[in-house]
């Protein structure tokens, strides 16, 4: 009975360790579920709370602005996006709290969606050197490389969009290096 206890200690421990979206990853109703229904973008944090058919039932925390269920956001007030949902997403957004920022009410909320297993990661640290290494190495070929904290989080993904076409970052990256510089910007801790 001991070891059955121990073994499932484990576990659980195991499924709500929390883990990072490496790339830009589908989300779904269901397990069983084929229609997409919204992106999970990369660096995100999520719980995994059970595997099935597989995929994995995420959970995740952010802000949405109040009365909108289409985007979960980082931190509020800033555009860094964490999840975007379709119109008719069927996924709930349970709200935790409130908090305003530049003149706009923010609910913190809570989700959970499905998505496939994989791309994945314990470590952001790694995740974030990843794109730090992607952003330095291709972004000052033809110009000095700019400070991370030379723009504001809503600025660099229009400054970073421009320039991106003519580096060699692949197009699957693009999101990573966004929310790096993101998240790193000037108007964040």
């Amino acid at each position: 009975m001991r070891k059955i206890a121990m073994v499932c200690a484990m576990l659980c421990g195991i499924m709500s360790a929390a883990e990072y979206a490496t790339e830009v990853k589908n989300l779904y109703v269901d397990s069983q579920g084929s229609k997409v229904v919204g992106k999970l973008l990369p660096t995100t944090q999520v719980q995994i709370l059970k595997k099935e058919n597989g995929k994995v039932l995420l959970a995740v925390e952010g802000y949405a602005e109040a009365g909108s269920d289409l985007a979960v956001y980082f931190a509020p007030g800033k555009r860094i996006l964490s999840v975007g949902l379709t119109k008719d997403s069927g996924i709930a957004l349970q709200k935790i709290s409130s908090t305003q920022a530049n003149g706009k009410t923010y609910d913190k909320v809570k989700m959970q969606a499905w998505s496939e297993e994989g791309a994945l990661s314990a470590d952001i640290n790694g995740l974030m050197a990843q794109a730090k290494d992607m952003y330095e190495q291709n972004c000052s070929m033809c110009h000095g490389l700019h400070s991370v904290k030379e723009y504001t989080a809503n600025q660099w993904p229009s400054m970073f969009k421009s320039m991106a076409g003519r580096t060699a970052i692949d197009k699957k990256d693009y999101q990573l290096v966004i929310e790096y510089l993101q998240k790193n910007a000037k108007d964040m801790k």
